[in-house]
Parts: structure tokens; sequence; C-alpha cells
């Protein structure tokens, strides 16, 4: 065990000693990842499970991605039906009928198809969708927003965790929290994941990436199109009503 990771164990208090809030689970993060999550947990719980939502910023990030689209495959899919959410947002979603590959250069005379996928996982399952993040994360919030079950604290910071044998004791804004579970889904710089000692490694690929969606002058008919070139992917996704969500890979300063 890692010197970090030891600082982190202690005794657990009893329930009798305890003074703050207890919840059976605390999320750190509240981006689409630990909304999601913390919606599994609203609707599978139980009405007895209380779960804890932290985020730094403001909860409602539907604003922050502009541009933005997400390929949801067809389990991610499955998730949000079950979790209540997919109805609300399924006329925004494009499902992939089919993906074309190509690696040639853009100088090149000819750029042939190598590889072609169905994109359905049975006739008539498609087996992906894209989706612009504004029209994905939506309904999320609002459902989150709607629950019971679920103490959302946005505008706020976690400062510090100990981690017991049968519990963690946070605090967060100066104030104490108890939960048997805490889950750091708190990005890439994920403060949860740094206390707990687990190392990372990180590339740079010198790249810049551009997103953008454009009108279409033809008919898509759901093709997704992958042009993997020198430079990085590029990348032609359909999006409802004809148009298209482009994904352009660059080497950086370019």
């Amino acid at each position: 065990m890692s010197e970090t990771q030891e600082s982190l164990v202690k005794e657990p208090k009893s329930v009798s000693s305890f003074e703050g809030e207890a919840f059976d689970v605390a999320i750190v993060g509240g981006g689409l990842v630990g909304a999601i999550m913390a919606l599994c947990f609203d609707r599978f719980g139980g009405d007895a499970f209380k779960t804890l939502l932290v985020e730094q910023g403001k909860l409602d990030n539907r604003g922050r991605n502009p541009g933005r689209a997400y390929a949801l495959s067809h389990s991610s899919k499955t998730l949000l039906e079950m979790i209540g959410v997919w109805e609300a947002m399924a006329a925004y979603a494009q499902p992939i009928t089919e993906i074309d590959i190509t690696d040639s250069a853009l100088d090149s005379p000819f750029r042939p198809v190598f590889l072609n996928f169905s994109g359905e996982i049975e006739l008539g399952k498609p087996g992906a969708y894209i989706i612009e993040h504004e029209h994905l994360a939506g309904p999320i919030y609002e459902a989150l927003q709607a629950t019971s079950h679920v103490q959302i604290n946005d505008h706020s910071q976690i400062e510090r965790f100990e981690v017991g044998s049968a519990d963690v004791d946070l605090t967060i804004e100066g104030q104490d929290y108890q939960a048997k579970l805490l889950i750091g889904a708190d990005g890439r710089g994920s403060f949860v994941r740094q206390q707990c000692g687990i190392k990372v490694h990180k590339s740079d690929y010198n790249q810049d990436g551009i997103v953008v969606s454009v009108a279409l002058s033809r008919p898509h008919e759901g093709k997704a199109v992958q042009h993997f070139l020198p430079s990085g992917p590029f990348a032609i996704l359909p999006l409802p009503g004809d148009r298209a969500s482009l994904v352009w890979t660059e080497k950086r300063g370019l």
C-alpha cells in the first residue's frame, strides 16, 4: 500500500459519533458520467437509498459543449431507456445505418473505402446513434433535478476524504458527510484519483481538434465516414435533418 493510500485509511467513526449527513453513495463530478450514475442509483436503489452528487460548477451543463456530438452504442441507448430519459431525446438521435472507413492521403486521386460496416446489430436495430450534447444532457439533468433521492451540491468543492473499513468521511465546503461508497467522476484531473494514489500514463499526440456542425447538400442516409489521415482522424457523423458533425484532427499549430 502506498503512503498516499495509507493516509486515507482510518478507523471508522461510529454512527452515533458522526455529526454530518450520511449517504449510501457520494459521487464527485456532475458531468454526464456522474449525472447518469446518480440517476441509476435513484432508479434502482430503492426509496431508502440516498445519493450525494457534488459538482464544482453549475450542475446543468447543457451549454458547455456547443457543437459537440456523441456516438452512443446500442447498450448506452438501452441504459438511457432504463433510467427513463431516452424518450425525451430520441427525436434528436440519428441512427447510424452504415460506416465507411478509409486511410488514403488527401492528395490521393482515388480514395477507396477499405472497410465498411453495417450500422445494425440485428434487423431494424441500429448499433449506434449520433446525438448533440444539448439534446443528450437536457433530459438527463431535468430528470436529475426532479428526483427526491439525490442531494445535489453544485458550486461545491470536495476538500478532503478519509477511507475507513466501512465508510468514507468527506468534507465539502466545510461540511462533513459520510458515505458507504465514494465514486470519482471528476474528469481527467480527478481529485479523487489523485488522493487515492492511482497513477495514469499520459501521451501528447501534438494534435488539435475542431468540432463543428454543418448542413449537407445531399442526404447522408445515416452513413458515418471515418478518414484516417496522416495528421489524424477526420470523421463525418450524421445528424438529424441532413446535418453532420465534423470531427477534424490536425497537427498542432497548423
